[in-house]
């Protein structure tokens, strides 16, 4: 999503910069943000102070680390005049534990100002990928993102767990998600970045479908080629601050990370697609939906306790597939088959436009190839397999698409059946409920 942009770009006066705190800023001369909008974020501030440059805008939406860092947030907000800090983006949980910060003028909350944006981008937020819905509601339409990085190590040498998914800093050592070294201290509490698999490339992907919605002409250029962010052109880091940028697309930009396709041998002369989404989805998804005159048979899942939409009004309210508007996220896929790449290209696009996840299966000769999608589609043959709101680990792509091709088929045990079954039912009960 990027708008009408040019081959070339050159910043213009009402860009902003939205800075994260990625490792490929390391060594950026923040000087270069002088006289220009930008936003940073979380615990950046312990670089701010080091530099004496701070952004005019300000945001923390973890809700874990806000409540970290209360305290300096609340002097960052005290000194926000002197410092150039136009305005804050907190979050209530945060707000509502301060007086300093629910008393100032200069704080916004989320809570209140974006709790009515669509259910699947209020549901899954991250504190860069609504900075830039933020940006877009105080009237920039230009953005170029810096140290968006998103390739994340779960779990940093010197963390331990407390409950669930926060962690704590026991003992500060090097840190290789973030451009300074001291970023978390001892201490410091934290979220998992991905408590499921690709859960701030799922955000990003929401942002970016709701802002193209609602601003076809908006902006948007990823300035860190390193970036697993794949909804946006990207431009090197150095030529952001150049004009006449060459812009690269996302496709050309991905098809450099191999994290993003998976290969496996055939020891099997046909592929069982069933098979293979069976092994890969949760019990609660039991529904599928396919598209077009040549769409792939998936009719083998109806032994493992699926069951395809009917053609009544009660279930095509409830189609889980591109084209559909009323989706509940419990029944999660859509398929089609494709014969060249171009074709390929157009589904996958419009696919994007309403899914987290898009995944190119190409079934050639001697094995497997399955790509995530952006990516550059070659002229093989395969289907197109979208997911409303499920994200995968490689690992565990993988481990299905072994299944796919194994000359033993697996015996899923009947109780994995029968609750599937069970819970597609209950699924299904409930959203008739909250129709009537």
């Amino acid at each position: 999503m990027s708008g009408l942009l040019p081959a070339k770009f050159k910043p213009t006066k009402n860009c902003v910069f939205v800075v994260g705190n990625g490792p490929s800023l390391k060594g950026f001369d923040f000087n270069q943000l002088n006289d220009r909008y930008w936003v940073g974020m979380n615990a950046a501030y312990r670089h701010w102070e080091q530099i004496g440059c701070y952004p005019t805008f300000y945001v923390c939406l973890d809700l874990v680390v806000g409540l970290s860092h209360k305290n300096n947030i609340e002097r960052l907000v005290e000194n926000a005049e002197t410092l150039g800090i136009q305005a804050f983006l907190l979050r209530e949980n945060l707000i509502s534990k301060s007086e300093i910060l629910s008393s100032s003028q200069r704080v916004q909350n989320f809570d209140h100002i974006f709790g009515s944006l669509p259910q699947r981008v209020f549901e899954l937020v991250t504190t860069g990928s609504h900075a830039i819905i933020w940006m877009e509601s105080l009237g920039f339409n230009e953005m170029v993102l810096l140290g968006i990085d998103a390739n994340y190590e779960e779990v940093v040498p010197g963390a331990r767990s407390l409950s669930g998914t926060v962690l704590e800093i026991g003992k500060q050592t090097s840190n290789p998600n973030y451009y300074f070294e001291d970023y978390q201290r001892e201490g410091d509490h934290y979220t998992l970045p991905n408590p499921q698999a690709h859960v701030h490339l799922g955000a990003w992907r929401r942002c970016a479908q709701y802002l193209k919605q609602k601003r076809p002409d908006i902006k948007i250029l990823n300035g860190s080629p390193s970036s697993e962010i794949d909804s946006f052109p990207f431009i090197s880091l150095k030529s952001s601050f150049e004009s006449g940028a060459e812009v690269v697309t996302v496709e050309e930009q991905l098809s450099l990370k191999n994290s993003r396709s998976l290969e496996v041998r055939k020891t099997n002369k046909e592929f069982d697609l069933a098979v293979f989404l069976n092994a890969l989805s949760p019990l609660h998804v039991g529904q599928y939906e396919v598209q077009g005159a040549q769409s792939p048979d998936i009719s083998g899942l109806k032994k493992y306790g699926w069951s395809k939409f009917s053609e009544s009004n009660s279930d095509r309210r409830r189609l889980v597939t591109s084209f559909s508007k009323i989706i509940p996220d419990e029944a999660a896929i859509s398929l089609t088959c494709f014969q060249k790449g171009d074709a390929a290209k157009i589904i996958c696009d419009q696919l994007l436009e309403r899914n987290d996840t898009v995944l190119v299966l190409s079934d050639m000769e001697e094995s497997i190839c399955l790509k995530r999608y952006p990516c550059k589609l070659e002229d093989e043959i395969g289907c197109l397999i979208a997911f409303r709101s499920l994200r995968f680990w490689n690992q565990e792509l993988k481990e299905a698409l072994s299944l796919g091709v194994s000359k033993n088929k697996p015996r899923f045990p009947l109780k994995a059946k029968f609750a599937r079954r069970l819970r597609t039912l209950f699924s299904k009960l409930k959203h008739n409920r909250l129709r009537s």
